[in-house]
């Protein structure tokens, strides 16, 4: 009996240490309004960008753009446990540039990777990518060596398409950059004339790791409040 006592309060001690140690990573710990503050201030400003850019709209979005197994990318729902979610825009005349950045809230860490887990799939499984009218042809990994911080990091190259106003097609060079620390995640994309590939993607992981910079600066001051 003594040794049946033993063992059950074993098991006990167990399983409370791994609860410990997923709640330290996985217990929701930001409200709707620290999720609004922490995305505001973590986007880029235009100057975050570089010289010449201009712009900063800002989108509170709760949409997600997903990519199925047969390739298909639609616009849906955001997953579920996903907090808040900002999206800005910004674009320079010379040389003709479009970026945004995406800074995205999740309840806990396990569905931000969730979130990395599916866009990495996405890259893997479908070099071709199609929308309605718009699209991203020869899709490919990109190294992310350049990142650091991050509990991820995915960077995504390709070619994407559209129509213009005259119902014309056009093409950019696009690039990717994701990062995931914690239960935060946050992109960047950048789209520039064909044949600055190497331009769009160093553009697109440069504000990416100012935004991880920012990041980290902002909850190390939240930690000192705890």
């Amino acid at each position: 009996m003594a040794l049946a006592i033993a063992g059950g309060v074993a098991v006990i001690v167990i399983v409370l240490v791994v609860v410990m140690l997923l709640g330290k990573d996985d217990s929701p710990h930001r409200s709707e309004t620290e999720a609004q503050q922490l995305a505001a201030e973590v986007s880029p400003s235009p100057a975050d960008w570089g010289p010449g850019f201009s712009g900063a709209e800002s989108t509170a979005s709760t949409d997600e753009y997903s990519v199925g197994q047969d390739c298909k990318v639609s616009t849906t729902a955001a997953r579920p446990g996903t907090t808040h979610s900002l999206f800005r825009a910004v674009s320079r005349k010379s040389p003709a540039t479009t970026g945004s950045s995406t800074v995205v809230v999740y309840n806990t860490a396990k569905t931000a990777e969730s979130f990395m887990k599916d866009l990495e799939s996405a890259i893997q499984r479908c070099p071709k990518q199609e929308g309605d009218d718009y699209g991203w042809e020869n899709v490919r990994q990109g190294s992310a060596s350049q990142l650091s911080g991050f509990d991820q990091a995915v960077v995504r190259e390709a070619v994407y398409y559209g129509l213009d106003n005259n119902n014309q097609k056009f093409q950019t060079a696009n690039a990717l950059a994701t990062g995931r620390s914690g239960d935060v995640v946050l992109s960047t994309e950048v789209d520039a004339s064909p044949g600055h590939e190497g331009e769009a993607r160093d553009l697109a992981v440069k504000t990416l790791q100012l935004m991880q910079k920012k990041l980290a600066e902002k909850e190390k001051a939240l930690s000192g409040k705890r």
